[in-house]
């Protein structure tokens, strides 16, 4: 078959779609048609859904429904003795050649076969194997439905004579629909040439890093335990999701695979012992220009169960209240159970995860910046944070709380729901910020991160309280957000 143009157009057989017996009600989606459905709705591709002689079933159109995607597929009706007048149709309110157009099919009739052909389509069938599968010598078999969106990205690339940037993308299924959502992932080519396909692990992971020019991952989501202790340099403490642990093993056996970003710049951010003795190396560098930027005042612990814990530590020097955070900085589903300590009497059987960094509590007036970095992109918000020390009351020597879905705050504090911008940003030194963003994009490595700054009332110190890896930036406006995450891949991939 010869290599179309480029593909922009999907239409798929019912039979690709569905398993079982329309006629009697048992019918429901095959595997994976959930996800493909969701990604084609979000690919820029036009994409439509056809039967032959008669319009989808009840079951069908309710199974689509629930799935979210009659909105967006074009249902076409194929008569069995002139097909090829609804694919003529189609085409004219498609307005693309027959060749920009696939026929998936997991079941497909001699007939309908070579109206197709003579309509100058590309005929893909679904072939997992099993003997009740014809392959058509003259169509292209695609193994499974993630096989699809690969095999027409490759092809798009192709015809396009490489000038496409193919990036292969693996995330957290949450995660991944996120950003579709918002238009990041199209499988169509962006006008800056960038075109996404997922990857599966659970498919020979040859063939789909032979076609792909650069994988973007965010391991931070798929961490599922570690053991106590530094991991900074090393992976073993750190156990990722079996999903995850095939791509990271493929990569350690394929070195020369563009990656953004590279694991080991990654990990140190997993680490929050790391990541403080990062910023204060950083800082100070740039202490002599900036002085205003710093990282909290900190004391790294490996336990409380001392009795005379507070004697033998210089948690004490510190003073009261300060905020205890478990050395791993994300992905384990205990990495943001913190603790707010009042007293000293607070440490005393104080559920958070250890070993654990403690922190100097800051008043910051209830404001929190945070900052994205999109290649050499900065983009910033402003959040509500936790109230100053005044207004912290708690009958409790300590107060735990997980900092992913709520954070202290007392009555007061919580009716406090919006900031004027230009009273916001009005203290902060933009071009410091920038400074420090410029020497950890330098010192890490990496394409895109954040961190959080809070302004310390009556000093104005810029206080660092946060780094993270690949951000979800939603603060920022996709308008301006999903064109940086774009320019910066590409930059990326040229260096």
């Amino acid at each position: 078959m010869a290599v179309p143009a480029g593909i922009r157009a999907l239409l798929l057989h019912d039979t690709a779609l569905f398993v079982g017996d329309a006629a009697s009600a048992e019918i429901q989606l095959r595997p994976g048609a959930d996800r493909l459905l969701c990604r084609l709705r979000y690919s820029n591709l036009l994409v439509g859904i056809s039967t032959v002689s008669i319009p989808l079933s009840l079951e069908q159109d309710a199974l689509l429904r629930s799935s979210g995607s009659s909105e967006f597929l074009k249902p076409v009706v194929l008569d069995r003795d002139h097909p090829g007048l609804a694919l003529e149709a189609l085409l004219d309110v498609w307005k693309v050649p027959g060749n920009a157009c696939i026929f998936l099919a997991a079941k497909i009739d001699e007939g309908l076969e070579k109206t197709v052909e003579e309509h100058n389509w590309n005929i893909m069938q679904l072939h997992p194997g099993g003997k009740e599968y014809h392959l058509s010598l003259r169509a292209n078999p695609v193994k499974d439905l993630h096989h699809l969106l690969s095999a027409i990205a490759k092809l798009n690339k192709k015809a396009s004579g490489d000038s496409v940037i193919l990036v292969g993308h693996h995330m957290k299924w949450s995660r991944e629909k996120d950003f579709l959502k918002r238009g990041a992932f199209p499988l169509l080519h962006t006008e800056n040439g960038l075109s996404f396909v997922p990857m599966s692990p659970d498919s020979a992971l040859d063939d789909q890093f032979e076609s792909i020019d650069v994988l973007l991952t965010k391991p931070t989501d798929e961490i599922v335990s570690w053991e106590n202790g530094l991991f900074s340099h090393v992976f073993h403490g750190i156990k990722f999701s079996e999903s995850f642990e095939k791509v990271a093993s493929y990569l350690r056996e394929h070195p020369s695979i563009f990656v953004i970003d590279p694991l080991e710049h990654i990990v140190p951010l997993m680490d929050r012992f790391a990541t403080q003795d990062l910023l204060e190396s950083i800082i100070l560098k740039m202490n002599t220009r900036y002085q205003k930027i710093r990282a909290p005042q900190s004391v790294k612990i490996e336990a409380v169960d001392q009795p005379n814990f507070l004697e033998v530590s210089d948690v004490a020097k510190l003073g009261f209240p300060t905020i205890v955070k478990p050395q791993i900085a994300c992905g384990a589903s205990d990495a943001h159970v913190m603790a707010v300590v009042l007293r000293k009497e607070g440490y005393r059987g104080l559920q958070v995860p250890f070993p654990a960094i403690v922190q100097e509590y800051i008043d910051h007036g209830s404001k929190i910046y945070k900052f994205y970095i999109l290649g050499h992109k900065l983009f910033f918000s402003v959040r509500r944070s936790m109230p100053n020390v005044a207004d912290l009351s708690s009958n409790s020597p300590a107060i735990v709380f997980d900092s992913l879905k709520s954070l202290p705050v007392n009555e007061k504090h919580a009716e406090q729901q919006s900031f004027n911008g230009e009273e916001s940003t009005s203290q902060l030194d933009l071009e410091a910020v920038e400074c420090l963003a410029a020497a950890l994009r330098t010192r890490l490595g990496l394409t895109i991160f954040g961190f959080d700054i809070v302004i310390q009332e009556g000093t104005n110190d810029h206080v660092i309280v946060d780094v993270n890896y690949f951000p979800s930036f939603k603060d920022v406006p996709d308008s301006e957000a999903i064109p940086a995450f774009w320019n910066a891949i590409i930059k990326r991939s040229h260096q």
